[in-house]
């Protein structure tokens, strides 16, 4: 009893899998389509007194790009003492930009579409980007509904062996011998729907 409790739960979670994942893998059609003539972003910031840590989602151009950036402490952030010249300031700051560009350490990799970026400047700013085209989650999101769809006609196509007296392996007919296949020597179980 216990048994077949577990066997119906597993198959209507498996079902509730396969109708999320394939709702999952439309709206990443859709997302795909819209792409390619409008930029969406998907932000999520998360700030504290000492660090500011933002997750982005975006689409753009076929390509999905999932972010964090994580800003350093603000002790090791410039700072100008009050009474510089706007000069003086901009001077201040060309010099600390010339600075920080020689600090940038990056690395980037680029296979079939799929890409990683790396760029950070130490104690300060850090990212991290991951290039995905869209149809990879798409694929991925079709996996559930697809294995869904290949039970249901297996279990079609047996029920239909089984009530033309066929063997559900090879399709043999076993109106003569319907306790085991001469054919395959498959024993013949009854097949519940």
């Amino acid at each position: 009893m216990a048994h077949r409790v577990l066997a119906v739960f597993l198959r209507r979670l498996f079902t509730f899998l396969a109708i999320l994942s394939l709702l999952l893998c439309l709206a990443t059609l859709v997302l795909w389509v819209r792409s390619y003539w409008q930029r969406d972003v998907f932000k999520h910031g998360d700030s504290t007194a000492s660090n500011t840590d933002i997750y982005e989602l975006v689409s753009s151009s076929g390509e999905l790009d999932i972010s964090a950036d994580h800003n350093g402490s603000t002790e090791s952030r410039v700072s100008y003492p009050l009474g510089m010249s706007a000069s003086a300031i901009r001077s201040s700051q060309m010099n600390t930009l010339s600075t920080l560009q020689k600090q940038v350490q990056s690395k980037s990799y680029w296979f079939a579409g799929f890409g990683y970026n790396r760029w950070e400047i130490p104690s300060l700013f850090a990212n991290h980007t991951i290039h995905l085209p869209h149809w990879f989650p798409a694929l991925l999101f079709a996996i559930f509904p697809a294995l869904r769809l290949r039970y249901i006609l297996r279990t079609r196509r047996a029920l239909h062996r089984n009530r033309a007296g066929l063997c559900l392996h090879c399709g043999y007919d076993l109106r003569a011998t319907p306790d085991c296949c001469p054919e395959c020597g498959q024993i013949a179980e009854p097949i519940k729907g």
